[in-house]
Formats: structure tokens, C-alpha cells, sequence
């Protein structure tokens, strides 16, 4: 990826990326130049990475949430994928990813310790709700049978 942008005397041009960092050149309005390292969100793919991304999160007393997803040609959103963060971490979750399970998610999700942040959450709110009929499809269908079939997958999760 390469790209250039220019504000306030400044020019920056952004050399390549990886998964991790983007390596950027700032030419200063003296014309010297600093190389900067920009982090980028890092692609969970597995339910391992998705795990590890979850249990790191819940050593912080928040972190942050947000869903991509298209509704062009549905009644019902489709999710696409899932934005966390946390002080000093970024994921995006593949959540069309083969075989990904999303326990770790929706247990993150229960977790009263942290806090989730969301903004303009109601949509956010439905296409995590999709999520867990999901889930509740493909790992805990007698919760489908369950008055409150939300409460018993969290709790089928967690216990």
C-alpha cells in the first residue's frame, strides 16, 4: 500500500504495510524525514487467535466494539466482521471465517468486569444478537427450545 498526504507543512507517505504496522516517512517542512510505525488491527481468524484476543481483553477494565455488516439486499443484516480494542490492541474478528466459534466472544460479552463501549450501538446490538442465533444454531441448539434462549446460551458459555 502506498499513499501520500500532505497537512500543515507536512508530508507523509506511507511506504508499505503488513498485518501489524504500517511504515510511514514524515518529510518535515525542513525537508528532513522521520520514519513512524503506525499499528494496524490485526485479522482473527481462528477461534485460538479469537481466544487469546478475549483473554487479553479481560485484563482491562474496558474495551471497545464495533460490526460491520452489509444490508443492501436483506431484511436482517449480515454481519461481516467484528472491531475490538483495548488500551494497546486492535482486532478485526473474520466472522465468515470456516469454523470459527464465537464462545469466546459472546463470553467476553457477559463479562461484567469489562466494560464494552459502543458507539451508535443499536445496530451493533442486532447483528450480535444474529451472532448468537448463530451460535445457538451450531454449538447449542436445545438453547433454541429455552424460554429465554439468550440467557441459556450465555449460561450453557459460561458454566
Amino acid at each position: 500500500m502506498t499513499g501520500r498526504l500532505s497537512s500543515a507543512g507536512l508530508d507523509i507517505h506511507l511506504l508499505n504495510s503488513c498485518q501489524v504496522l504500517t511504515k510511514c516517512v514524515i518529510f518535515l517542512a525542513d525537508k528532513r524525514a522521520i520514519f513512524v510505525y503506525i499499528p494496524v488491527m490485526q485479522i482473527i481468524k481462528t477461534t485460538e487467535e479469537l481466544s487469546e484476543a478475549c483473554e487479553k481483553i479481560t485484563q482491562h477494565p474496558y474495551c471497545t466494539v464495533d460490526t460491520e455488516f452489509l444490508r443492501e439486499s436483506t431484511f436482517w443484516p449480515e454481519l461481516c466482521l467484528v472491531q475490538l480494542a483495548c488500551p494497546g490492541d486492535e482486532w478485526i474478528v473474520d466472522v465468515l471465517a470456516k469454523d470459527m466459534d464465537f464462545r469466546p466472544l459472546l463470553a467476553l460479552m457477559k463479562n461484567e468486569n469489562v466494560v464494552k463501549v459502543f458507539h451508535a450501538a443499536r445496530q451493533d446490538i442486532e447483528a450480535l444478537r444474529l451472532l448468537a442465533d448463530h451460535v445457538i444454531d451450531r454449538h447449542y441448539p436445545d438453547a433454541r427450545e429455552d424460554q429465554r434462549p439468550y440467557l441459556a446460551l450465555l449460561d450453557a458459555v459460561i458454566n
